[in-house]
């Protein structure tokens, strides 16, 4: 029996910068928490929205995080923050958006190409990264506030902060959700960090561009494993995750899949930014 929230609404997947009450656990607030919390933060507008920004700002306060900067280049957006106290900087990267048409080109512009640092990598991901890198001021904070970087982002956000990884080296990478990126030759310019990397159950998302096309996922190759239930599975099988998934569809199209508002599939459900915080939060609460 599931115990930990599943919101199986499309406004949660397609806008998820209608989400609020963020980071309702603060006491010992892990590096992977804080990170989830903010993959999910930065897709508040605050670009266009002065309320949201405010709000984004004010939930990154509350956790002891004062210096606040966001960027917003060609389609692609990002904020960091900054602890004084910790000598921490989290920087965030938002993932797709379904109101952004460019969004949904940069996502199917799956040709690979060269890497400065190595190997090759989605065309259109990095085309968001330089968007970012070289139309921002965002390299120059990053430089300003020396000390542990945490870099983090869901979908898309996920795929820019690994290209940010490779180029920045943090001292940990967290994503949510994440596509692959580049082949096995970019995968090994991330040896040596710290890697986070969450797969919640059936995520579509996290199976594209398919490895025919050489694509890998990043190091470690088993994933931190949301099951169907929400709960946090270190180590998980193949075999297990196979199960699993079968099991959680089949439990999707009977009790969920024909609600009004929801989402048609398990696959995408579980893509929902929310869903990967929940569960995060529950570890955390356990």
């Amino acid at each position: 029996m599931r115990t930990v929230p599943y919101d199986i609404s499309r406004d949660a997947l397609f806008r998820p910068h209608l989400a609020h009450g963020f980071f309702p656990v603060k006491a010992k607030l892990s590096d992977d928490l804080l990170c989830a919390e903010c993959a999910l933060l930065v897709y508040k507008k605050f670009e266009s929205d002065p309320a949201e920004k405010e709000e984004a700002r004010k939930a990154l306060q509350s956790v002891g995080f004062e210096d606040v900067e966001s960027f917003n280049e060609s389609g692609s957006q990002a904020f960091a923050a900054w602890s004084a106290r910790s000598r921490t900087a989290v920087v965030a990267f938002r993932g797709t958006e379904q109101e952004d048409p460019t969004d949904l080109g940069t996502d199917v512009n799956t040709i690979p190409v060269d890497w400065k640092q190595g190997g090759k990598v989605h065309a259109g991901f990095k085309e968001y990264w330089e968007n970012l890198a070289q139309g921002t001021n965002m390299l120059q904070w990053i430089e300003k506030h020396p000390g542990r970087l945490l870099l983090t982002g869901h979908s898309l956000g996920a795929a820019l902060s690994t290209l940010g990884a490779s180029h920045l080296r943090p001292a940990k990478l967290v994503t949510i959700g994440s596509p692959r990126i580049g082949n096995a030759a970019f995968a090994e310019t991330l040896a040596g960090i710290e890697i986070s990397r969450y797969v919640d159950c059936c995520d579509i998302v996290t199976h594209i561009p398919p490895p025919v096309f050489g694509f890998v996922h990043v190091k470690p190759e088993k994933p931190l494993y949301i099951d169907r239930l929400g709960e946090i599975k270190t180590g998980a099988t193949e075999d297990f995750i196979r199960g699993d998934g079968l099991k959680a569809r089949a439990e999707y199209l009977l009790h969920d899949a024909w609600r009004r508002g929801s989402v048609a599939i398990r696959d995408l459900a579980d893509h929902t930014p929310i869903n990967y915080v929940h569960a995060l939060r529950h570890q955390a609460a356990a």
